[in-house]
């Protein structure tokens, strides 16, 4: 595998803020980056649009959006809405991917809440192809089920895309949620045509809660074999670096960046 584009996701180094993260981007000579939204709006929509055109980086995807499980149609529409003002906020910051996620069940049926979620990513697709952004829905390792996503496998994630069938829709891969799945590197190469993004990271041998993931070559995932199979599949772009890890966070972030880079480059350099 010859390099591919290295992105670096700002949650990987939240404890450094909106403006900072960037900031140790660029000190770091990292050049493209995965936005997240709630960063964002926290310090200021148009400040930080400003700040991103300021800065020698290139947004690579903004996530997220959804939830889509709302319990009462007045809910749900607000929820699209504010999706909806989300996406016009990728497109001003120069990207045309943003990730989607879908919540977890609530008190609806599952048959309820993929109806709703199909619902909303159908009319979302429409939207977003108007501003020329797609779509990546993703995926979530059930562990989450109950915060984040009723969604949990990518072969799931693919019969929803199938259903919604908008071609600006497609599915966004996380090595951390996905790489468990039963034939996962068959299932990836049904994602063909359709993938839209990948969060890459590493599983500890011993996970100990829920933002315990590492860097790159640290843990148990198979990431080589993982890598080749989405780029047979067809994803030949950036790979954005996702780290959630309350023990990582405390790293001083140009230690932590270097290492990602350096773990990045063996990734995509070595022999498979």
């Amino acid at each position: 595998m010859g390099t591919r584009t290295f992105s670096m996701h700002q949650i990987s180094v939240t404890p450094q803020g909106f403006e900072n993260s960037l900031k140790e981007f660029v000190k770091a000579d990292i050049r493209a980056c995965g936005i997240e939204i709630n960063m964002l709006e926290e310090y200021g929509v148009d400040k930080g649009i400003e700040l991103v055109k300021s800065l020698p980086l290139q947004v690579t995807h903004m996530a997220p959006i959804g939830f889509f499980t709302q319990e009462t149609e007045d809910e749900y529409l607000a929820a699209r809405e504010k999706d909806k003002e989300r996406i016009l906020i990728a497109e001003r910051l120069g990207t045309d991917v943003v990730l989607a996620v879908a919540g977890p069940m609530q008190n609806m049926r599952p048959s309820e809440a993929k109806r709703q979620l199909i619902r909303g990513l159908r009319e979302l697709g429409d939207f977003a192809v108007q501003h020329g952004i797609k779509i990546g829905f993703e995926p979530i390792h059930h562990m989450y089920s109950e915060s984040y996503s009723f969604v949990n496998t990518l072969a799931d994630a693919l019969e929803i895309i199938d259903i919604v069938d908008r071609d600006n829709v497609g599915v966004f891969l996380d090595t951390y949620h996905i790489w468990q799945e039963p034939a996962i590197l068959e299932t990836i190469q049904k994602a063909k045509g359709r993938i839209v993004g990948c969060h890459i990271n590493d599983w500890r041998p011993v996970t100990r809660h829920h933002s315990d993931r590492t860097i790159m070559g640290r843990g148990c995932i198979p990431l080589k074999e993982f890598l080749s199979a989405v780029i047979s599949a067809g994803w030949d772009d950036w790979f954005d670096v996702e780290i959630f890890s309350d023990e990582l966070w405390e790293t001083p972030p140009q230690e932590f960046l270097a290492e990602c880079k350096k773990q990045y480059a063996l990734l995509f350099s070595s022999p498979t």
